[in-house]
C-alpha cells in the first residue's frame, strides 16, 4: 500500500502533494487492474483479463501525463 492511503483529504496542503497523492492513486490503479488481468488469465478468462489490461494501460496514461 503506498504512503499516502491512510491520509485525510484535509491535510494535503499544497499542489504538490495533491499531486504526489494522485500519482500514488493511479499507480496503485494500474498494479491492481494488471493483479486482476493475473487473476482472470489464471481461471482462463481471457476476455476480461484483457479489459483489466486495457484499464491499466489507461490508468498508466495518466501516470506518463
Amino acid at each position: 500500500m503506498n504512503q499516502f492511503a491512510n491520509k485525510p483529504s484535509d491535510s494535503i496542503r499544497s499542489t504538490e502533494e495533491l499531486l504526489a497523492y494522485s500519482l500514488a492513486i493511479e499507480t496503485e490503479a494500474v498494479d491492481r487492474f494488471n493483479d486482476l488481468a493475473d487473476a482472470m488469465e489464471t481461471h482462463h478468462n481471457y476476455e476480461v483479463a484483457e479489459l483489466f489490461r486495457k484499464l491499466a494501460k489507461i490508468e498508466g496514461i495518466h501516470i506518463d501525463l
